[in-house]
This record gives C-alpha cells, sequence and structure tokens, in this order.
C-alpha cells in the first residue's frame, strides 16, 4: 500500500485488456492493487488523472494513438513523471519515446514471463521499501558510505563497480595501500539482498578486513590461511553458518606480482597488454560450506597485465555464464560487484616464476560475439603458488 492508506492502483491499456488483466489477477493475489483498465489512448489519458496510478501497462497498437504516445505524454507531466510505465505491442520504437520497459512480445512465453518478473518484481520492491522503511533507508545510506575511495598511484589505479539487485546488496568489497603503495583487497558476496544480508554483510567486512590487516602486519604468511581462520571461526559462531564466497589479495609492488585466495568466487578476468582478455574459474569451497576445507594460494605475475577485475557471481554469470544468466529472463538477476584494478607501467616488470606451478589453461567463456572474439586461449599467468606472499 501506498503511505498505508490506499491499495496500489494500476492501469492496463489494451483494445482488448482481458487476457492480460487475467495474468494480473493471477500474479497479484498476495498485493494490495486495484486494477483498472482503458481501450484507448484517450480513455488512458482521463483515467490517469482520475485514478493516479503508480504502474500503467500500455499496449502500442491503440485504435486512437500509439501507446508511446500515450507514455510520452504522462511522462512529461509533472504528475506522471515518477509513474512507472511498461510498454509492449512494439513495432518500431518512436523517436524520444519515454517509458521504463519495452517488451517484444514475438514470443508469446517470453512475453508472459517477462511481464510478470517486471510486474511482481514491482510491487515486491514497493512492499520492501514501506516495511521497515526508515531501517531500511538508513542501511542503504551506511551501505554506500563505506565503499572505498578510488586509489590512483604509480603502480595502479582502482575503479568500484557497484550495483544492488535491490535496495540493498549482499556483495561488499574492501581495500586499502599502505606506506609502500602495496594493495590489500577483499570481495565477498553473502546470500540474499535484504535487511538480514546487510547484516551478515557487515560482520563478514569486519572479520575479513581484521585478518587482512593480520596478515599485512606478518600474523600470517600466506592469504589462504586466512580463510582456514574465518572458516573456524564461523563454526564457532554457528553450526550451520551462512555461506559465504569471497577472494583476498594483494598486490606486491616490489615484485610486480598479484597475490590471492578464493573461497567460491566463480573467476576472474585478467586483460593482457595485447588485448587478449582472460577467464580464470576456481573450484574452491565456499566459507561456512564444511568445517575443514583446504583453501590454496594463487599468483599472477603483472609484467604483461593490463588490468584485473575480481568480481562476485553477478558478474561471472552475465558473461561466462551468459546462456545461465539468459535462462533467468533477466538482464541482471543478481547484486553485481567488482574491483577493477588497471596496471601502470611501474608495476610491470620482469618476474621470476620458479617454484610456481602453472594453473590450467584459461576458459574460453560463452559470450556476446563482439566480447567473444577478444577472447583467446593462451598460457595464463596465474600460479599455485606455495611459498609465502
Amino acid at each position: 500500500m501506498s503511505g498505508g492508506l490506499r491499495p496500489e492502483r494500476l492501469l492496463l491499456v489494451d483494445r482488448n485488456p482481458e487476457k492480460i488483466l487475467g495474468w494480473l489477477d493471477e500474479w497479484l493475489v498476495k498485493f494490495d492493487v486495484s486494477k483498472y483498465t482503458a481501450t484507448s489512448g484517450i480513455e488512458a489519458l482521463e483515467k490517469f488523472n482520475e485514478i493516479h496510478p503508480s504502474l500503467i501497462i500500455i499496449s502500442c497498437d491503440l485504435p486512437d494513438m500509439n501507446g508511446m504516445s500515450v507514455s510520452s505524454i504522462i511522462k512529461d507531466a509533472r504528475s506522471g513523471s515518477n509513474v512507472k510505465i511498461f510498454l509492449y505491442d512494439i513495432k518500431d520504437i518512436l523517436a524520444n519515446t519515454k517509458a521504463d520497459f519495452f517488451f517484444n512480445m514475438t514470443d508469446a512465453t517470453k512475453f508472459y514471463e517477462g511481464l510478470k518478473t517486471q510486474v511482481v518484481g514491482y510491487y515486491d520492491l514497493l512492499r520492501i521499501k514501506s516495511k521497515n522503511s526508515m531501517e531500511i533507508q538508513k542501511a542503504v545510506n551506511e551501505m554506500y558510505s563505506i565503499i572505498p575511495q578510488p586509489i590512483s598511484n604509480n603502480f595502479y589505479e582502482t575503479l568500484n563497480l557497484f550495483s544492488a539487485f535491490e535496495l540493498l546488496s549482499g556483495d561488499f568489497f574492501e581495500y586499502w595501500e599502505d606506506s609502500n603503495h602495496n594493495l590489500y583487497g577483499l570481495l565477498f558476496d553473502c546470500p540474499g539482498h535484504d535487511i538480514f544480508s546487510f547484516s551478515l554483510v557487515r560482520s563478514a567486512r569486519a572479520f575479513l578486513k581484521k585478518e587482512l590487516k593480520m596478515f599485512e602486519l606478518g600474523v600470517y604468511k600466506k592469504l589462504s590461511e586466512i580463510f582456514t581462520s574465518v572458516n573456524s571461526d564461523l563454526y564457532e559462531i554457528d553450526i550451520s553458518p551462512d555461506p559465504i564466497a569471497a577472494i583476498i589479495f594483494k598486490v606486491d609492488v616490489d615484485t610486480g606480482v598479484f597475490h590471492f585466495a578464493v573461497a567460491g568466487i566463480p573467476g576472474i578476468y585478467v586483460h593482457k597488454m595485447d588485448g587478449k582478455i582472460e577467464l580464470h574459474e576456481f573450484e574452491e569451497f565456499l566459507l561456512g560450506y564444511i568445517t575443514d576445507p583446504t583453501f590454496v594460494d594463487f599468483s599472477i605475475p603483472l609484467y604483461d597485465v593490463e588490468s584485473i577485475i575480481v568480481a562476485s557471481d553477478g558478474l561471472w554469470e552475465l558473461t561466462y555464464a551468459a546462456n545461465e544468466a539468459e535462462e533467468s529472463g533477466m538482464a541482471k538477476h543478481d547484486d553485481v560487484s567488482g574491483i577493477i584494478i588497471k596496471f601502470k607501467n611501474d608495476i610491470h616488470k620482469p618476474v621470476n616464476t620458479d617454484g610456481l606451478n602453472k594453473l590450467p589453461d584459461p576458459i574460453l567463456p560463452s559470450l556476446a560475439p563482439s566480447f567473444r572474439d577478444e577472447i583467446k586461449e593462451i598460457s595464463p599467468p596465474i600460479y599455485n603458488d606455495n611459498k609465502e606472499c
């Protein structure tokens, strides 16, 4: 409900609205929504001014005007600028059309599933906002306030990629540089996208950052020891902890090596100086998945690396696992977070790789053709590192 005063109001505009109205009745049983219909553009404009709906679904095939014109008229009105509008029955998109979502109806099943996802998702989000709204807004403000500021020096620069699936994210990351410009960082993914998830984010950020600081001080000799310690702590707190995917890393500017350990993060992206892109996949245990996992240290010599992206599975599934993402029927179906590290000339130096065990070749992902063409299977720069960082 909007402000707890009245049901939400939805307007469906279609010359034959019965079929989609039936779908809406089916989908919106759990929501308090009053549904109205209009069978022409003029009637839609009249209804809009009478009932003030928060969501309007418009067919472009109306008897008196194009639905895109109806949408644009409403969007340009002061009272309609914040109204959510979905358009369908589209042949060609007209210039300066204003709407929030455009549906392609060439596949009836995909249209049904796509419209259902958008409509139900819209009312789910309204319900989330209305429940504990002050607590949620406080958490959102906190979340964005603790995102680290990008770093730029003679060795590298960092860029942040952070896009919550809803208001709150179960993903987060942290990084910092020491007095010698070595970069320390972590990225992790907790279950869900709600206020409970963000409480897990707070805890995970605190203990992963504390342990990585101890590594920086020399308490741990390997990054993998951090995960072993954190995993043990999780089981001390709860016999069935919520699993956490994570990656921790150090950029050593003296040796020109990127050291890291992985716990459930599916992979990393390595962009080489010759323009080739490598995607490296890992199958390491999540934190909190079993009581006594083994974690491994890896290293990437940086002499020929332009950039590295460490990211959550929300990005990985949109690139490497593109087919899996398409099956969800959503352009973005999870939190997306990542740290992009762009390396500069001062870090590109010869590296002695003796004693480092080379991993299998990078995977060739199933990506969009324009990106897939850039991927080449070449010898990877990633090594299983049993030496101290």
